[in-house]
């Protein structure tokens, strides 16, 4: 350095940075991939629900002490059972199902156990209506 000779470096750090385009892009596919996680999550959250309707309702049919076993006559168990064991399999089977199918599959499982259980609520209420009118009697 002494002689008057001089020596500069420049530190550029242009060639690992995106350019407005490739950003631009970038933002256009997470937006779109955003809207395909939604509708995915919306799926998996109505499989859930299904499952989750399926197996309380297994559960609570095989539990001795629970109304729906010891309610319901042996014909609705078993309409019951095959409602419940093809909600399972929809549900299983159900990876290209629209959300729509997938809450249609748990209304139409809801609504079974509704009616079921609607019928055995009318018996106990007629009975103890007889109940009633015998002790009215005495």
């Amino acid at each position: 350095m002494a002689r008057g000779k001089t020596e500069s470096i420049t530190i550029n750090n242009d060639q690992n940075r995106l350019s407005q385009d490739e950003i631009k892009k970038m933002v256009e596919e997470s937006q779109k991939f955003a809207k395909m996680d939604k509708k995915i999550k919306e799926q998996a959250e109505a499989k859930l629900a299904l499952e989750r309707l399926a197996y309380s309702l297994r559960s609570d049919l095989e539990d001795k002490e629970n109304n729906l076993n010891t309610k319901l006559s042996d014909d609705d168990k078993e309409s019951l059972r095959k409602s419940i064991n093809e909600a399972i399999k929809f549900a299983d089977d159900s990876q290209y199902s629209t959300v729509k199918e997938i809450k249609a599959q748990t209304a139409k499982l809801n609504t079974l156990v509704r009616q079921l259980t609607a019928k055995f609520v009318k018996e106990e209420q007629k009975e103890q209506k007889k109940k009633k009118q015998g002790k009215s009697e005495l």
